[in-house]
């Protein structure tokens, strides 16, 4: 009976579209038209990490202040024109430019311009914010293509706003001109969940998404699909698939859409992305009494029910139904894992909109058996008959066995009220467990500038963090599978992750640009 109160480096995605301007208007406003590349509305293709893509200033969409903009002709300068203001500047005068249909990730950021003795100061803007140092464009003689770098940033995918504006002069120039020739973009390897975690010394321990590479060194499939199945299938039968990454990290539905076409699909396995090899596959039975399936093993999860786009492109969720989910083999302690009372970390990102309230949607760390029990440490996300936030939910809390708390030290079944409601389409929870203590932390990836702390303070009374090494996706440690809800991505950390750490997951995830 459930004794519950009552429960290899990953490559950018990327494609530039080359544009022609036409129409000039008087203001310096021009019309973009498509080329032979493809057109202004198409969404952004791969391009491999490392990659440099050079926009001609004069090829640019583009806005100027009131002192307007033109194209100069100079055959020393990039494709031989530039942009230059439109008459005699002052401090304050810029030039913005569009730069189309970028996709997600981190990109080192440059432009040429020529230098000259009446040349101005340059602050240079993306999407609002400044964009490194200043630039001073005066020189004493003139000279063509001179660089200036402006450090690395972090797009999510779309268009972006680059604009650059005089801010000064320097005493020996003669005016505040201001010279734009070329832009470039040179995708990075950026950081993903598992390489944050890293740097900030509480590695990943396991990691799992259908949507993405969690790691820069992770090369392997993402998850494996079994065709030819059923919605009551318990791990056996049809034909399986591994279903790997895109060049750019995202996984590679067009393999999937092929495999599974005409078929029912199933998700047969979760692959690790830790380096850890602890993979997830359809849960095992657990004692009877806990709903109607605890006592059987867990169903498969479809593999086509939800499809979203991340990073432009289409991908599948992890959708459950009630009596799915998916854990580590009988008997087996994960590896990597942090043992016995140690600090540890959990985030997942899933869907609010697709929420049970029974026992018990989980992620985390429990038993290897799902016949013996022990404290675990897992994110709870849905409503039910333990804990409660603000509003009607869902919330993310903590499922520590015998109980679910929106936050406190005392009894699971109290109301919490700086536990906020998250019924967003995508949500992100993240649950702390230093030795004695536990937090509780969450926000709408979509609209958050920070993450919300419904809790942070002592552990349960009578609780001591048992880590026994089993790990559970969509059920407990008993497997209590009678809840259901959407999975993107999670990972588990050996250690316990700082608030900063955490935000910095967050703005990761944010410029995948999550959206259904």
């Amino acid at each position: 009976m459930h004794t519950r109160i009552a429960i290899q480096a990953w490559k950018l995605g990327l494609s530039f579209v080359g544009l022609a301007l036409i129409g000039a208007s008087c203001d310096g406003t021009y019309q973009a038209e498509t080329d032979q590349n493809g057109s202004a509305e198409s969404a952004a293709l791969a391009l491999t990490a490392g990659s440099t893509t050079t926009y001609e200033a004069e090829s640019l969409a583009r806005t100027a202040s009131a002192v307007g903009s033109l194209v100069t002709s100079e055959a020393a300068a990039s494709g031989g024109k530039y942009v230059q203001f439109n008459g005699t500047a002052a401090t304050g005068a810029w030039i913005e430019f569009t730069l189309p249909n970028l996709a997600a990730g981190a990109y080192d950021l440059k432009f040429l311009y020529k230098s000259n003795t009446n040349r101005g100061i340059v602050q240079v803007t993306v999407d609002g914010a400044n964009q490194g140092a200043t630039c001073n464009e005066y020189a004493a003689s003139a000279a063509y293509q001179v660089a200036c770098s402006l450090g690395s940033k972090t797009l999510t995918s779309g268009n972006h706003q680059i604009r650059f504006t005089v801010t000064g002069k320097a005493t020996s120039s003669s005016g505040y001109q201001m010279v734009v020739d070329q832009i470039s973009l040179t995708a990075k390897a950026s950081d993903r969940p598992c390489d944050i975690y890293a740097a900030a010394n509480t590695p990943c321990a396991a990691a799992y998404s259908m949507v993405r590479a969690l790691s820069a060194k992770y090369t392997g499939p993402l998850y494996q699909v079994r065709s030819g199945s059923s919605s009551t299938n318990m791990g056996t039968g049809g034909t399986t698939k591994d279903i790997g990454m895109a060049p750019d990290g995202y996984a590679d539905t067009s393999t999937q859409d092929t495999f599974c076409a005409g078929t029912i699909c199933t998700i047969s396995k979760l692959y690790d992305q830790s380096g850890n090899g602890n993979d997830l596959q359809r849960g095992l039975a657990g004692p009877t009494g806990n709903g109607s399936r605890s006592g059987y093993n867990d169903y498969e999860s479809s593999a086509t029910k939800l499809s979203v786009t991340a990073g432009g492109h289409k991908v599948y969720a992890l959708y459950m139904n009630q009596y799915e989910g998916y854990r580590t083999p009988l008997n087996v302690v994960g590896k990597g894992l942090p043992l016995g009372n140690k600090d540890q970390g959990v985030y997942e990102l899933a869907d609010g909109t697709h929420v049970g309230t029974a026992c018990c949607w989980d992620f985390g760390v429990v038993s290897p058996d799902p016949n013996k029990y022990v404290t675990m440490n897992t994110i709870f996300f849905g409503t039910g008959y333990w804990g409660t936030g603000a509003g009607a939910g869902p919330w993310f809390m903590g499922d520590f066995e015998g109980g679910v708390w929106a936050g406190g030290s005392g009894a699971s079944n109290v109301n919490n009220p700086s536990n906020p409601s998250m019924k967003v389409p995508f949500a992100l929870g993240i649950l702390h467990t230093p030795v004695g203590k536990y937090a509780l932390r969450m926000a709408n990836v979509q609209t958050a500038s920070d993450l919300t702390t419904a809790y942070d303070g002592a552990i349960p009374a009578g609780k001591t963090w048992g880590n026994a090494g089993g790990i559970a996706l969509g059920t407990t440690s008993d497997n209590s599978n009678n809840s259901f809800g959407t999975f993107y991505e999670g990972a588990i950390t050996n250690g316990s992750p700082s608030n900063a750490t955490d935000l910095l997951i967050m703005k990761n995830i944010q410029a995948v640009g999550y959206t259904k």
